[in-house]
């Protein structure tokens, strides 16, 4: 997803570009940020590394309210991190017709204990290893996360 994402991004970005040198009435599109992100879908929460609201993620975790695991899923892996239900580093997403992968594992190996506290995440891809950052806000966004899947409050 990583090498979908960035190359999409890229690619709005000169669109955008070619758009303002055209014509000086054209509307363009904003910039789509990147991001960590939170949602919640009925008792679930998501938080998603990617473009808001949209299907462009490269990294998601999901937990239900109070639950000790979360489920990963995305193109890049959290290092070090190991599927809890086979003990494998990470099984192909069905359903991404194995373009990504996915893993239940318990919250305290997911990663995200580090992200809050340092702003960073180091993640595996086909493409190499990668430092995913978080800002000041998006730690405070991943804090709220982990209260959510930890007690189940908001």
């Amino acid at each position: 997803m990583l090498r979908i994402l960035v190359p999409a991004v890229a690619a709005l970005g000169l669109l955008t570009t070619a758009a303002q040198t055209q014509s000086e009435t054209l509307d363009t599109a904003p910039a789509q940020e990147i991001g960590w992100h939170l949602s919640h879908d009925g008792e679930e929460a998501k938080l998603a590394y990617g473009v808001a609201s949209s299907d462009q993620l490269a990294l998601m975790i999901a937990c239900a309210a109070g639950d000790a695991d979360v489920t990963v899923y995305g193109d890049v892996r959290p290092v070090g991190m190991v599927d809890r239900a086979n003990g494998t580093p990470f099984a192909p997403d069905p359903l991404s017709g194995g373009d990504a992968t996915e893993a239940s594992v318990p919250i305290s190996a997911a990663g995200l204990g580090g992200l809050s506290r340092s702003g960073r995440m180091t993640v595996v891809a086909d493409e190499g290893t990668f430092q995913l950052t978080a800002t000041k806000e998006e730690r405070r966004v991943i804090d709220r996360f982990l209260a959510y899947c930890t007690t189940g409050q908001a």
